[in-house]
């Protein structure tokens, strides 16, 4: 069987121009790009919460410290007694980790007793993401 010859049909050209191609990578920069500038503060955000949730897990190893003590460590005894024994205490168990003396900026958590914020009790506080102590990011157990 013989087929016949047939012209050949004019040919649309396939593919993309240049500038449905940049089109196209302005508007993925641009998804990006606003994304990134949303998800800026999310890391600052987490390590605050971070502190915050720190502080109430210090304040539950300081009741267990009271109540295999019958008394909180002393201001020069610091949150140091809960992760190594202080001199004199008999009686003793590591109820903390060494890592969790730090804040997330890896600054040391501050334990003052008595407290001077919370009168007649303890403050344990981070000195925020400056690590200057009084100033308004300090995140403590008073707030």
């Amino acid at each position: 069987m013989k087929t016949q010859f047939r012209p050949p049909h004019r040919r649309r050209a396939t593919g993309f121009t240049l500038m449905e191609i940049m089109l196209v990578m302005f508007i993925i920069a641009l998804i990006i790009g606003s994304g990134v500038f949303m998800m800026k503060n999310v890391g600052e955000s987490a390590q605050i919460q971070r502190a915050e949730s720190d502080i109430k897990t210090w304040e539950t190893i300081l009741l267990r410290y009271r109540t295999t003590h019958l008394s909180l460590p002393s201001q020069a005894q610091g949150l140091e007694a809960t992760v190594r024994r202080p001199d004199g205490v008999k009686k003793w168990m590591q109820l903390a980790t060494e890592s969790a003396l730090n804040d997330p900026w890896q600054h040391k958590y501050q334990y003052r007793n008595p407290g001077k914020k919370n009168v007649g009790k303890h403050d344990i506080f981070s000195l925020g993401p400056d690590g200057v102590e009084g100033t308004d990011d300090d995140i403590g157990n008073w707030e």
